[in-house]
């Protein structure tokens, strides 16, 4: 296992995302990184070949960058059974969250404000089987919305305190106790839905 901690990234003119998953098994602890071009920080690849498994992520913040505040997302889906805790994503461009094709993760206690895109978006383009876990954390005052699962995202457990956009229509996820609930399309909906005001 790898393991980067105590660290303070800033970057005022570099093009690029800050942090860059590329491993099995790393930890990234008590880490911010702000002001890249790209996104804060990146889990997986683009290309082929890596193995981004098995990533931690304790008390990391991703702040003011161009693109995510975190980018969840591998070519070959070799990002999964990972583990945030206390993860902070603010003022991003992108989205403060984005998860694309990865599986198997837990997000715990995530706070994403003041986003451009979205706090958290769910939004794999093949693939929709995604089994994202979050639970509690702060989503509130991003432009697009708060949370938003796109209709490839599939078997998802969300429990978090804000308005979840649920554009499935055969996507089986769970949201419990999020505020309220917008559904983009209700043809043939299977979203399970407890304590929740529509």
């Amino acid at each position: 296992r790898v393991t980067a901690s105590n660290l303070f990234l800033l970057c005022t003119s570099y093009t690029g995302d800050g942090v860059e998953v590329l491993a099995n098994a790393c930890c990234l602890q008590n880490i911010m990184t702000q002001g890249n071009g790209g996104n804060g920080i990146r889990i997986g690849s683009d290309t082929a070949g890596n193995n981004s498994n098995s990533w931690t992520m304790i008390n990391v913040s991703a702040i003011s960058n161009g693109g995510h505040g975190v980018y969840c997302h591998d070519a070959d889906v070799n990002c999964n059974a990972g583990t945030s805790v206390n993860l902070t994503c603010l003022l991003n461009t992108g989205d403060g969250i984005r998860i694309g094709l990865s599986q198997v993760n837990t997000w715990a206690g995530s706070l994403c404000e003041n986003n451009t895109g979205w706090g958290a978006k769910l939004s794999p383009s093949v693939n929709p089987q995604m089994f994202q876990t979050f639970i509690g954390g702060d989503f509130e005052a991003n432009t697009a919305g708060q949370f938003r699962l796109e209709s490839t995202a599939f078997l998802n457990f969300i429990q978090v305190g804000c308005v979840v956009s649920d554009a499935g229509t055969t996507s089986q996820n769970t949201i419990i106790g999020a505020g309220a609930l917008k559904v983009a399309s209700s043809t043939a909906e299977t979203v399970t839905v407890t304590g929740v005001t529509t």
